[in-house]
């Protein structure tokens, strides 16, 4: 009775490791800046103010607390393996998500997670969002940033790094996507660049800028060459391996990070592990069309690390 009870607590013991290598924090003095794409994030009771009617229990999708509660747990895991000091999100309802999924990453890492959303004026409700560990950030502020040509605001948001006093300034974007075709839609991301390069150039120089989100463009493509045109000092970290979005048989890069303060050498990680993937080849989705897979995420997250002490 004693051996067995001693082999339990070693296995016990040998688990509790484990898991906390798997949820390790990113090194000493390093701030892990990521982003997320989490796909129609939508809590399961229905709101009459909000377009969410496929996503309730009676709705097309059957949209039931049990896998509300099962997607909380898959993204709480992702977001929990990057370990983030910050990371942007978009496709979110409301703060309660935001709540349930703070409440989930923190007894997981043993870290203070907090967040801020403000409402984006999306026809679905979706909103962008930012989830920052108070042990290491302090939020100054939070406001919408518009264009004309999109009724879909940006975010941005401030935040000091208690380490060193600088001010870290964050724009976070979901822009138009490609509905009716990416020419089509082209302008309507340009000016959201516009926008974007705008909000960076007025900020004091010193600041440490972030400019992260899904843009529905490629680096490559008109709208990302303007803001790296119009706001030259905004480092792109892309490199050519480093797709987040699988469509129609293609990767494509549409969620990127772009930064004032991190070496231009130094290029963004696309996040996988193998339960996020479907075959291993591309994202598991929560849906494939109306049929309930129980998946993840149609996109990929992606980070990237800056050391605090070392400065451009």
């Amino acid at each position: 009775m004693i051996k067995r009870l001693y082999i339990w607590m070693l296995c016990f013991a040998i688990w509790c490791i484990t898991l906390d290598s798997v949820y390790s924090s990113a090194p000493h003095d390093t701030l892990r800046i990521a982003f997320y794409n989490i796909e129609n994030a939508y809590d399961s009771i229905d709101d009459s103010l909000e377009y969410d009617d496929d996503f309730s229990p009676r709705g097309k999708k059957l949209w039931t607390s049990t896998r509300y509660k099962c997607k909380i747990e898959n993204i709480s895991h992702v977001i929990s393996s990057i370990s983030p000091s910050i990371i942007g999100l978009c496709e979110i309802e409301n703060e309660n998500i935001l709540r349930d999924i703070c409440k989930v990453i923190s007894s997981k890492t043993h870290k203070k997670y907090n967040f801020i959303t403000m409402d984006s004026g999306d026809e679905r409700g979706l909103d962008p969002a930012v989830i920052y560990d108070e042990d290491i950030l302090t939020h100054v502020f939070s406001d919408t940033i518009s264009s004309p040509c999109e009724s879909r605001a940006m975010m941005e948001s401030r935040y000091i790094i208690k380490e060193t006093g600088d001010t870290l300034d964050v724009l976070v974007c979901h822009w138009t996507s490609r509905y009716m075709g990416r020419k089509a839609t082209e302008n309507a991301r340009i000016s959201l660049a516009r926008c974007a390069s705008r909000w960076a150039n007025g900020l004091p120089s010193t600041t440490l800028k972030i400019i992260m989100g899904d843009f529905n463009d490629q680096h490559s493509d008109v709208s990302l060459s303007y803001l790296t045109h119009l706001a030259p000092y905004m480092n792109s970290h892309h490199r050519d391996n480093n797709y987040s979005y699988y469509y129609q048989g293609k990767w494509y890069a549409f969620d990127q990070i772009f930064t004032n303060f991190v070496p231009s050498t130094v290029p963004y990680t696309s996040y996988k592990e193998n339960i996020m993937m479907t075959d291993g080849k591309y994202p598991y989705r929560t849906y494939t069309g109306d049929r309930y897979i129980g998946g993840y995420s149609d996109h990929l997250p992606v980070y990237i690390d800056y050391n605090v002490k070392h400065k451009q």
